[in-house]
């Protein structure tokens, strides 16, 4: 009997040397699917910031949804967020998402929301930039109760939101939200976050700033085209200006020449019509003492004309 025990007792230990194998090969098998999948995110995300280097500002917020839908569907969550934080610093709003099938869109519900309205999220972001990981919504503490509240509101069961920090400011946040069940994640995957976060940020920024320089461009542009269009005014003034002072000047000179009246006065007639602009256009008469000389290209009414008298003396002598 006493050898039976001990057979017994050896069978015993070895049936637990056999599970404590099988419990050691299944932690491994956990271990190395673990990870196998952080590194296959690791690579999500790297092909996630390659593909952003290289798009154009206009599709930079295509490209923001595109990366949510791919992480999003990656870690399985319900749905996948970014929000950025208002310029004064006191709202936030939901500006990109993507849902898995079956969950409604909130990214309509989720605008100018204040921040003072979220007091224990609020802290862990701006003044200690930790991430925000909520398992269970219904367990959030007593002082997390206004959150409480809201994401109940929302159906959200559990939450990862973490802080995105740009020039040493924290200006949004990017996570996860689980509707169907209750999940929680672990540290990887906030780190890994934390790199698509900023990875978003320089985007947007970069999208930013070449808006901005578009638009000096284009301001730059029309100023330059109003400058043009004045030297180009000023300059057809100043030529009008030239031309009508060459003009009076080559009067003056056929008066001072020995030539018949007549002849003095066509040429005159001459002179006047070229200092005009487009003479090819143009009718120049000139009537003195009932004689007139007229020079014409065209044909002319007298719905749309100029006339100067001519008086000699106080005396009307003719007209111009």
């Amino acid at each position: 009997q006493a050898e039976d025990g001990i057979r017994d007792v050896e069978r015993s230990r070895g049936l637990g040397d056999v599970y404590k194998r099988q419990v050691d090969i299944s932690d491994l098998k956990k271990a190395e699917a673990a990870l196998r999948k952080r590194a296959e995110f690791e690579f999500l995300i790297t092909m996630i910031s390659t593909k952003f280097i290289n798009l154009r500002p206009e599709e930079i917020d295509l490209g923001i949804e595109q990366a949510l839908k791919a992480i999003g569907e990656f870690d399985g969550v319900d749905r996948c967020y970014l929000f950025l934080r208002s310029e004064d610093g006191t709202k936030v709003s939901n500006t990109h998402e993507w849902c898995a099938d079956g969950i409604k869109p909130k990214i309509d519900r989720l605008k100018d929301l204040p921040i003072e309205t979220f007091p224990w999220w609020a802290d862990r972001f701006l003044n200690k930039h930790e991430a925000v990981h909520i398992p269970s919504v219904d367990a959030l503490p007593s002082e997390a109760q206004a959150e409480k509240e809201i994401l109940q509101s929302l159906s959200f069961k559990s939450v990862l939101a973490v802080p995105i920090i740009f020039r040493g400011s924290v200006v949004g946040f990017l996570g996860f939200v689980s509707v169907k069940t209750e999940k929680s994640w672990e540290e990887e995957k906030v780190v890994l976050l934390r790199m698509t976060g900023e990875i978003f940020i320089n985007a947007l920024e970069r999208k930013r700033m070449e808006e901005e320089l578009r638009k000096e461009r284009d301001s730059l542009e029309v100023r330059v085209d109003q400058s043009t269009a004045a030297l180009k005014r000023s300059e057809m003034r100043l030529q009008e200006r030239l031309r009508e002072l060459t003009c009076l000047y080559k009067i003056r000179d056929e008066f001072d020449r020995e030539q018949p009246l007549e002849e003095i006065l066509y040429s005159c007639v001459s002179h006047i019509r070229n200092a005009l602009n487009e003479p090819e256009k143009k009718v120049v008469l000139i009537n003195l003492d009932g004689n007139q000389i007229i020079i014409e290209s065209c044909s002319y009414s007298n719905e749309n004309y100029l006339e100067s008298l001519i008086q000699i003396r106080g005396v009307k002598r003719g007209f111009l």
